[in-house]
């Protein structure tokens, strides 16, 4: 076998890192167990202290700074913080070369900063909540950026994430096209969707409208077989159907049966694909066991 210098600088015998980090801390806790004191955290290696700090939170890591003061910069933790909790960002391709000391340390203050304040404005202004990004040289105005990003972080709120994407609707089709949904049934689909964004009732018709046609169109992109005017006709039958099934103040609730004959009516004459009784009973059936494919009524269609 051949021989290969590990994180400890000496020969492994092909050993992986994480082999040598496990019996350097199973030493180095035996010697601690034996002290009489709380014991000296500076005294522990270099890298084992950077496996325990990749662990932890960034509010726990500045914390960290009493013991372990140069560590707690090293850019390598503040780098998988980044992008632990925002996937993308413009700044992540800034070439090495331009980044400085503690580049990676400072734009995680820099995301912190901005999705704090994004998530302060009131709804009507979240597009200026994500000019505070722009501003900060975290993205740029160029809207596959900014769905990306939208698209890899669950910190921003949701409701101001939703009006930005009704004032961006170039933005809106990307951040849709992110979602795949190969092989997915359409009611699991929508739902996860429009659950994602919190879409309901209180959003003005046209917007609704322009997300139901992107949403089909996307939705027939990833399964070819099917036809974007019979998906757009099921898309609202469900929703119908959710609205039925889940509002108390209807007593005589749709039966399986009059939603497929409905359905059936709307689509009639149009390239259905896949969409036949079986798959429509097969859509009934999910409504009423799993529930609305949205969070509230879609009144406003």
């Amino acid at each position: 076998m051949g021989q290969s210098l590990g994180i400890f600088g000496y020969s492994t015998n092909d050993e992986d890192d994480d082999e040598v980090l496990r019996r350097f801390t199973r030493k180095w806790a035996s010697r601690l167990h034996h002290t009489e004191s709380f014991p000296d955290l500076k005294l522990l290696p270099p890298e084992i202290s950077l496996q325990i700090l990749s662990n932890v939170d960034a509010r726990e890591l500045r914390l960290c700074k009493e013991f372990w003061e140069e560590l707690v910069n090293d850019d390598f933790l503040w780098k998988r913080l980044c992008y632990l909790h925002w996937g993308y960002c413009s700044a992540y391709s800034t070439p090495r070369a331009s980044q400085g000391p503690h580049f990676w340390k400072s734009l995680f203050s820099s995301l912190e900063s901005a999705t704090e304040r994004f998530n302060t404005y009131v709804t009507d202004e979240s597009y200026s909540g994500i000019s505070m990004f722009q501003s900060m040289s975290i993205l740029t105005d160029n809207p596959y950026d900014i769905a990306e990003f939208l698209f890899s972080t669950d910190l921003l709120k949701t409701s101001h994430v939703l009006a930005l994407l009704q004032q961006r609707r170039d933005v809106l089709t990307i951040y849709l096209t992110k979602h795949d949904f190969t092989g997915w049934f359409l009611p699991i689909a929508m739902r996860s969707f429009f659950f994602k964004l919190n879409l309901s009732a209180r959003h003005v018709s046209p917007f609704l409208a322009y997300i139901f046609e992107i949403f089909s169109k996307h939705y027939c992109d990833c399964n070819p077989s099917f036809t974007q005017v019979a998906v757009t006709i099921v898309m609202l039958s469900l929703v119908m159907l959710s609205n039925d099934l889940r509002n108390p103040s209807i007593k005589n609730k749709m039966s399986k049966r009059e939603y497929i004959k409905n359905t059936l009516q709307a689509l009639d004459g149009q390239a259905n694909g896949p969409i036949d009784i079986d798959y429509l009973g097969h859509t009934y059936d999910n409504v009423y066991l799993i529930g609305h494919v949205a969070p509230e009524k879609l009144d406003g269609l």
